[in-house]
């Protein structure tokens, strides 16, 4: 048997309102048309309104091909039944474009002489096309050997292709001549082996060991390095280069920012991820209706790849100075020093943890009320940086990779199904952790405002970010076995994010909160509908 998959996604980019042409601003100026100074609050939509910019900024397109034939055959016969082996393989192609704008992507090698870019938003961004291509196969078998013990066994080989991209630019962003190969291959076998034993109906114990295998993403390797806004603020690196550090200011500043992929195919390329995992855990069912589940998970990683945090690469100029450059300012032309954030291999990771889930039902007068209850309690998790000695960990506090291992996250749900509607309140957990440091040199810029109203020096604060927990409603109406109908609220007490200092890095221009933690949309209804066929 098998099977044929062409799967295709698009994203577009558009600009609707509040981004600006700078010539057509530009000109609104100089021509007296609008007087930024003299422009009071809400009097200058209708004067700016021929400079605001209502296009598509930029486009993408990835898609993946996958042919995958398998069988399977009984080879012999155990106590608890037949032994059952299957084997399999696959082959693909992935693509991933992107086709950016000319306002998006501003002065560069492919329009010398554009000279518009966009007010409110960053320019330079440049295209590439490109693909790759990969092949796997795989065997499994499943022995029974007794009614209560089953062993299960499967091995892996993937072999994945060096990116090839139509679209080539240098570190520069200027055009190279025909295709580029990009990235590295690579190949590896893994390996999983589990066992699942069940004493009595209502106990099962289980476990299993195994090795993983991920390369990394076509975004990781083609993506163009182009300019990404700036930095947070920061001191001058120290140990960083002369060259480079004579333009860095005298206090601490935000600093131009590109980020891409790596497309090295060198020692410096990026290598798969790899990584070693076992679980061991038991589930408990004394009905048909409660259900009790504990897992107790451990996974090691090699070659973990992500992005130099921020604040690693400005705290080490001597070991992070590949990762900065002198180039011109896209919008001023003025050389202004730049930090690259591409991904790389950043070291080893281990993370443990448990995981507990119950759910449990029970008939009332009104309907049919559910329970369900997950929860996941981290023990370990830590990482290597370079130039940071020993493991790190970012566990119930921003650690060096600006992120959070939330010790624990619950989640909790009640559903009541009554004939053809079911009504559920949700409620998620998420406790509070340690805050970004800040120092008086260092962090997020914490300032004391003087008793006659004005800024005096800068301040160490420590401090732990709130917790944040939200309640979700959601009712269905199952008109009929095809078509349902979903209404919902979000945050149905309208709940604001916690208060944070953190300087956000890589997470868009907010303040305050953290968008990758918490929502800051507050309330949000939602109405949808499903027809099956």
């Amino acid at each position: 048997s098998g099977y044929v998959t062409h799967s295709e996604n698009k994203f577009s980019d558009s600009l609707r309102s509040g981004y600006l042409s700078s010539i057509k601003f530009n000109d609104l100026v100089s021509t007296g048309k609008f007087d930024p100074l003299a422009a009071g609050i809400g009097q200058s939509a209708a004067v700016l309104a021929p400079a605001v910019l209502h296009q598509l900024f930029d486009s993408s397109k990835s898609g993946i091909d996958l042919v995958n034939v398998k069988a399977s055959k009984s080879l012999w016969k155990m106590a608890g039944g037949d032994v059952a082996l299957g084997l399999g393989a696959e082959f693909g192609r992935q693509s991933y474009s992107d086709s950016p704008s000319a306002i998006a992507m501003g002065q560069n090698s492919l329009q010398p002489n554009f000279t518009d870019t966009p007010i409110g938003g960053s320019s330079g961004a440049l295209p590439f096309d490109s693909k790759r291509n990969n092949t796997g196969a795989f065997a499994e078998m499943v022995m029974p050997v007794l009614k209560t013990l089953e062993l299960s066994g499967a091995v892996r080989y993937d072999s994945i292709g060096a990116v090839s991209n139509s679209k080539n630019f240098d570190s520069n962003g200027n055009l190279q001549p025909g295709s580029a190969t990009q990235g590295k291959s690579a190949a590896s076998s893994t390996y999983k082996f589990s066992a699942r034993f069940q004493p009595t109906p209502e106990v099962l114990l289980r476990g299993s060991i195994g090795t993983g295998f991920k390369a990394p993403t076509m975004s990781d390797i083609a993506n163009t390095l182009q300019a990404f806004g700036s930095t947070g603020f920061h001191d001058c690196p120290p140990g960083l280069a002369a060259n480079l550090a004579a333009k860095c200011t005298t206090v601490s500043s935000e600093y131009n920012k590109r980020a891409g992929g790596n497309p090295s195919s060198g020692a410096n390329g990026l290598s798969p991820e790899k990584s070693e995992q076992w679980t061991v855990g038991f589930r408990m069912e004394p009905t048909r209706a409660l259900s009790f589940g504990v897992d107790l998970w451990s996974v090691k990683l090699k070659n973990r790849i992500d992005t130099v945090p921020e604040d690693v690469a400005f705290g080490n100029g001597a070991v992070y100075g590949g990762l900065f450059s002198v180039l011109p300012d896209p919008v001023t032309g003025k050389p202004t020093l730049t930090f690259d954030s591409v991904p790389s291999n950043l070291g080893r990771a281990r993370y443990k943890g448990v995981d507990i889930d119950a759910s449990g039902s029970v008939s009332t007068s009104l309907g049919k009320l559910t329970t369900r209850g997950t929860a996941t309690y981290l023990i370990r998790s830590e990482y290597e940086v370079a130039g940071l000695k020993g493991y790190q960990t970012s566990l119930g506090h921003i650690g060096p990779d600006t992120q959070v291992a939330f010790r624990w996250l619950a989640n909790f749900s009640v559903s009541l199904e009554s004939g053809s509607f079911t009504n559920t309140l949700n409620f998620s957990f998420k406790p509070g952790y340690g805050d970004a440091a800040s120092t008086t040199t260092s962090g997020s810029e914490i300032r004391v405002v003087n008793a006659n109203g004005s800024i005096g020096g800068r301040v160490a604060v420590t401090r732990d970010v709130g917790a944040y927990n939200l309640i979700d409603w959601q009712g269905r109406y199952a008109i009929n076995k095809a078509m349902t109908l979903t209404v919902g609220i979000k945050n149905l007490f309208d709940r604001n994010p916690p208060f944070t200092i953190q300087n956000l890095d890589g997470t868009g221009n907010m303040r305050g909160y953290d968008a990758r933690y918490a929502d800051s949309l507050g309330r949000q209804f939602y109405l949808t509908g499903s027809y099956k066929f």
